[in-house]
């Protein structure tokens, strides 16, 4: 039920994308060395910005054909629709973004460990 709930308000904040605007997909292109204004994702990309839910990578790139984590997922989910969590500094960064993605019901406690946190997430997830 959880799963259909999370896959719910992911559907929401993609369709979401839909009133996009140019300006901020420029703005996404400009960004990102790796990310061009007719690329397919670009105003996905680009709204997920907006939203504070990815940030992409210091050297400047999106990695668009790259596999998100378990971590990145569960951070975009959560950044997106509830803002940013502070980075955790003795475990995993992403520590802080399973426990409130737990506190919010979007997972089961214990469901995401922090020695899988690297690795790619599937779809069942």
């Amino acid at each position: 039920m959880r799963k259909a709930i999370l896959f719910i308000l992911i559907t929401m904040v993609l369709a979401s994308t839909l009133t996009i605007t140019y300006g901020s997909i420029n703005e996404t292109v400009n960004r990102f060395s790796d990310v061009s204004k007719g690329d397919w994702f670009a105003p996905t990309v680009a709204k997920l910005v907006e939203m504070g839910g990815i940030e992409g990578y210091a050297n400047g790139t999106f990695k668009p054909n790259r596999t998100m984590t378990q971590a990145e997922f569960i951070k975009t989910v959560v950044a997106t629709l509830h803002g940013e969590e502070p980075i955790a500094e003795d475990e995993h960064w992403g520590m802080n973004y399973i426990r409130e993605a737990e506190k919010l019901g979007y997972i089961d406690g214990g469901e995401y460990r922090e020695e899988d946190l690297n690795k790619p997430i599937n779809r069942y997830q």
